[in-house]
This record gives structure tokens, C-alpha cells and sequence, in this order.
């Protein structure tokens, strides 16, 4: 089980917005099980020129060897943006695990003796 570590710029703290961070983070494992951490990042930048500011998150998860960036930004929902987020980490870890099994299909077949 990876361990979820959620950051928030200018937004209140909100039972309901962890809970939904932590529950997408743990279903991220059925896309990669190797994942040693996930880190999300939830700012709201009141300066932009959208009605009631933009929402941005940003989804950094470890997996051994590497780690993944994703983000996404919303104008009005911050539940939007999360999702949008996750959902594009859940895209880039399920490339991630389909290049390492390719490579170990590669080295399996290079190390078959002729």
C-alpha cells in the first residue's frame, strides 16, 4: 500500500476533497502495483482571469525506478480538475506497466538459449 500525501494552495481543508484524493490514489493500483508513493498538489489561483479563479492539480507518484507527472486544471470544479488529473496518471501508469513488461518479455527472450 503506497502512501498518499495531499498539499492545498489557498483552498480550505476539506474532508470531502481528501477523502475523494485518497480513494482515486488507492485505485490507482489496479493500474500499477508497484507504486511506493503518491503526492497531490491542489492550488487555487484566485488571479486568473476565470470567474472564480482556476484550480489546478498536480498528481506525482513513484513508481521504483521513475516517477510520473500529471496535471490538469479547471475553471470552476475542483472536483473536475482532480478527477481529470487521476485520470490522466491512471493513463501514464498503465504505460508505464505495459513498457516494463514488454521489457521483460525482451530480456526473457533474449536470454532463451539458441
Amino acid at each position: 500500500m503506497q502512501s498518499t500525501q495531499i498539499t492545498l494552495h489557498n483552498i480550505r481543508r476539506s474532508p470531502s476533497l481528501s477523502a475523494r484524493i485518497r480513494e482515486l490514489s488507492e485505485r490507482l493500483e489496479s493500474h500499477h502495483s508497484d507504486i511506493l508513493s503518491v503526492r497531490v498538489t491542489v492550488s487555487h489561483d484566485t488571479e486568473r482571469p476565470a470567474k472564480d479563479g482556476t484550480y489546478s492539480v498536480m498528481v506525482r507518484v513513484r513508481v521504483p525506478g521513475r516517477e510520473l507527472v500529471t496535471s490538469h486544471e479547471h475553471g470552476e470544479d475542483v472536483y473536475v480538475a482532480v478527477r481529470d488529473a487521476f485520470n490522466a496518471m491512471r493513463r501514464e501508469l498503465e504505460q508505464a506497466a505495459e513498457a516494463a513488461r514488454a521489457a521483460a518479455r525482451r530480456k526473457a527472450i533474449a536470454e532463451v538459449p539458441r
